[in-house]
């Protein structure tokens, strides 16, 4: 397992005063792939994920891709490079905006 952010952005404090970082469900949009993992050992698994340890915060639309997909295929994608208006968002672009939001750190 990756050793925790060094800045500690994002991680919680256990009884013992060191940082910890908890396990969140990350999800690809493009092919549908889950695994129950922290978002820096996603990341260092070459994941594009959100959350504490990952390169956004959760909740927040931004790329969720594994190693083999590309960012090209994602609703940020749409948003901010292709600039499509969220109203044209398919109805599959739309649950995943959905999802994106409804994120939680911890189960």
């Amino acid at each position: 397992m990756a050793g925790p952010d060094p800045s500690g952005a994002g991680e919680d404090e256990g009884d013992s005063g060191e940082a910890t970082e908890h396990p969140v469900l990350i999800w690809c949009e493009v092919c549908g792939r889950e695994d129950w993992t922290t978002p820096a050992t996603a990341f260092a698994n070459g994941w594009d994920f959100a959350g504490p340890g990952g390169l956004y915060p959760l909740g927040v639309v931004s790329p969720r891709t594994c190693g083999g997909c590309t960012i090209d295929k994602t609703v940020w994608w749409r948003l901010t490079i292709e600039r499509v208006p969220p109203a044209d968002l398919t109805p599959r672009e739309q649950a995943v905006i959905r999802r994106i939001l409804n994120e939680r750190s911890s189960p």
